[in-house]
């Protein structure tokens, strides 16, 4: 049986956290024998700061794993667009929740176009909807926004 390829991001910080964290406790128990307060506390922020880093780290690899954002989503028990505003930045050139499923993403505007630009990133504009479209309120909006502008 092939063993799985180790999550590179996720091992680096595992390996980097085994090397300088591997008796935090044990650092924090010997400083508080010697009442050297600061020096208790120094371990403990610096295992803090190692553990905000791994759902970054976790959510790269599952990203460079195949994962999209819907999946990524799923397992962080988030919406597909809250995590990737959040978790963007650990991959270059990620594409978003809209660009990766165009069939599920849809900007809802009820205002002027020219006033309401909006990025792709975040879904398809109501105007480039056909009307075949599983979106049942296409119309409807629509025909709201022309009596709400005009």
């Amino acid at each position: 049986m092939v063993e799985p390829r180790e999550a590179t991001c996720t091992a680096r910080l595992r390996d980097g956290c085994r090397a300088t964290h591997a008796d935090t406790f044990g650092l924090a128990a010997q400083a508080v024998a010697q009442q050297r307060w600061r020096r208790t506390l120094e371990p403990i922020r610096l295992l803090r700061e190692r553990a905000e880093m791994l759902p970054h780290a976790v959510v790269r690899d599952a990203l460079h794993a195949g994962l999209d954002w819907w999946q990524v989503a799923d397992y962080l028990n988030m919406h597909p667009q809250d995590a990737w505003e959040l978790y963007q930045c650990t991959v270059n050139g990620a594409r978003s929740p809209a660009e990766q499923r165009r069939d599920l993403a849809v900007r809802l505007c009820a205002g002027v176009d020219v006033l309401h630009e909006f990025d792709p990133a975040y879904g398809a504009d109501l105007d480039d909807l056909t009307t075949t479209h599983s979106c049942t309120t296409t119309q409807p909006c629509r025909g709201c926004a022309k009596r709400r502008c005009c």
